[in-house]
């Protein structure tokens, strides 16, 4: 099961290991959470596992504690693990939103995370995973995890003897990201202030989800054109409505205002 809208990447690695991805919604309303409606009515006798990513890309949501409740109830009931994708995790904006399933022991659960967004270094390959869950099926769990870990080609070793050095750098560069991230959502609020479009809430990551109206094939299309702006319109990630659009909050800033002023004068008629 994986959620939806997400990142569009999970699709293509699901088809490569032969893993068939189901998706359960994402619904918004003053904030985006789980449709456990979408979920539980999707679960047949070969689901497998439930992916989380936490917090959420594109949405920026966090998993809420009551989501986490009811999600591992559910998993109980059928048997399900949990896989929680949890790479951006360190860019919340707001710590008391910031949930991780790390210590989640009501059923066997999978945290992963990585160099890629830990230290911004998606070309150095070097990731984990933190399982936690019931004794006898972490037991089981981990004899299998070894040997697909023995089966792969290890860690390169130059970036095995930097990794102690780079971890000590990982706060100033986490906090160079978050003040981008933050000085671009003020940036987008000002100039979203009293338009039409709307910037959906944000708690975590670093994409930005607005809402237009009239977000068309064409208005992408013209925007590129025209206006030389190139947006990802929602359905790159499976919105299910065409009204979305997602903006980097690593653009520089001055380049992000720029966008998105030509962004509204597009949407404008300008």
């Amino acid at each position: 099961m994986c959620p939806q809208p997400s990142y569009p990447l999970f699709s293509f690695l699901g088809d490569v290991n032969d893993v068939r991805m189901v998706p359960y919604r994402l619904t918004y309303a003053a904030s985006w959470r789980i449709d456990f409606d979408s979920l539980e009515n999707s679960i047949t006798d070969s689901t497998r596992a439930v992916l989380l990513v936490n917090p959420n890309n594109p949405t920026g949501s966090f998993i809420k504690r009551d989501e986490i409740e009811r999600l591992n109830g559910i998993c109980q009931k059928h048997n399900l693990v949990i896989m929680s994708d949890e790479v951006f995790n360190n860019y919340a904006i707001d710590d008391e939103e910031k949930l991780s399933l790390i210590n989640n022991t009501e059923v066997l659960t999978f945290v992963l995370s990585g160099l890629s967004k830990v230290l911004a270094l998606p070309q150095m390959k070097l990731a984990w995973i933190i399982m936690n869950g019931p004794h006898d099926q972490m037991k089981d769990a981990y004899s299998r995890l070894e040997m697909i870990a023995d089966t792969y080609l290890s860690v390169s070793t130059p970036v095995q003897n930097a990794l102690v050095h780079w971890l000590s750098l990982r706060k100033e560069i986490q906090n160079d990201i978050r003040n981008r991230i933050e000085d671009n959502l003020a940036i987008i609020e000002k100039l979203l202030d009293n338009h039409i479009s709307t910037l959906l809430k944000f708690e975590g990551g670093w994409s930005a989800v607005l809402r237009f109206n009239g977000l068309t094939d064409d208005f992408a299309y013209r925007l590129l054109d025209q206006h030389k702006v190139y947006i990802h319109p929602g359905y790159f990630y499976d919105f299910d409505e065409a009204s979305y659009c997602v903006l980097s909050l690593l653009t520089p800033t001055n380049i992000l205002a720029e966008g998105l002023e030509r962004i509204l004068k597009c949407q404008n008629g300008g």
